[in-house]
């Protein structure tokens, strides 16, 4: 591929009759006495029933008084529910704190120096480019690009992960205001960011030989979608062999991060950059998926650098990020 320009008790009352006995008798006395007696005797005087006592009856019925039961009077305790005031919440006017600027990190060992073979990568929320760089870079003193083609970070800024010589700049904006041609947004260490290398192309492929990369330079990878930790660490492998079809690349890059770790790598026979304007996608870089794009540059001293751009998915969440390997004979 080459460069392009969430569910009754009922009472009945009981009557007493009471009978009255009148005699008559064989003598004067009991005569006499029978007039005398007359039928007073049989009147039921006593038969009166006055308030429960039978006087005449014989009986005289003791008089029950009921006892009177005078019920405790009970006084109910009164109690007073004590009275919630609701309290009225105040709302907060205060602006939130503004975002830290968290500074830039790394260094270079030299300033990069542009040629005319000079490409660059840049990675990051909707953005994935490689091309040749038509206009200067603008670096700073502390080795930070901020000013790649029509890309730009200005204002308050940090870069991280700065690494570099007159062959290549690496870095990750992080902070700041970038503008994309004509799209401007406002980044923080809580957003993707955007990884970029600028580097110097080979002008031809050796014609032989394996070199041996050591273990490459990284940008902390930041997440491009999901919800794991903003950012997670990354190592690698790789190593280049040259022959008449161009460069045979084997690579992979191991990250770690959200208690787990993911590994992308090249297909075991490697893939093949055909010459030094090309670059070879491998896996689903371009779908956004885990893969890797590589492109060769120029190292210096007969050295050659391998630059990746890679995507990996670790924990659930996928991150981004670019590495940059030294490869010699």
């Amino acid at each position: 591929m080459k460069f392009e320009v969430k569910k009754a008790f009922l009472v009945l009352p009981l009557v007493a009759a009471l009978a009255a006995c009148g005699g008559g008798g064989g003598g004067s006395d009991s005569g006499a006495a029978n007039a005398n007696q007359g039928t007073t005797g049989g009147t039921t005087t006593g038969g009166t029933t006055t308030g429960g006592t039978t006087t005449g009856g014989t009986t005289t019925g003791g008089t029950t008084t009921g006892g009177t039961t005078t019920g405790g009077t009970t006084t109910g305790g009164t109690t007073t529910g004590g009275t919630t005031t609701g309290g009225t919440t105040p709302v907060d006017t205060t602006p939130p704190a503004p975002p830290t600027n968290p500074g830039s990190s790394g260094a270079v060992s030299s300033p990069y120096v542009a040629t005319a073979t000079s490409r660059y990568i840049m990675l990051g929320w909707a953005e994935d480019s490689v091309y040749l760089l038509s206009s200067p870079v603008a670096q700073q003193n502390d080795g930070a690009v901020v000013q790649i083609a029509d890309k730009s970070l200005t204002g308050d800024l940090a870069v991280r992960d700065i690494a570099g010589d007159q062959n290549f700049a690496l870095g990750r904006w992080a902070f700041g205001t970038v503008r994309r041609s004509v799209i401007v947004k406002d980044i923080t260490t809580n957003d993707t960011g955007y990884h970029y290398v600028v580097f110097n192309g080979m002008t031809a492929f050796p014609s032989s030989g394996t070199y041996t990369c050591d273990a490459g330079t990284f940008t902390t990878a930041t997440r491009n979608f999901g919800s794991g930790s903003m950012t997670v660490a990354s190592t690698g492998t790789a190593s280049i062999s040259f022959s008449a079809s161009g460069a045979t690349v084997q690579a992979s890059v191991e990250s770690t991060g959200n208690n787990a770790r993911y590994k992308v790598s090249t297909p075991t026979a490697g893939t093949v950059i055909q010459g030094p304007d090309y670059r070879s996608v491998s896996g689903g870089f371009n779908a956004t998926q885990p893969g890797l794009m590589l492109t060769l540059g120029e190292g210096g001293n007969g050295k050659v650098r391998l630059m990746m751009g890679f995507q990996t998915e670790v924990g659930g969440s996928d991150y981004r990020g670019i590495g940059v390997f030294t490869c010699s004979l």
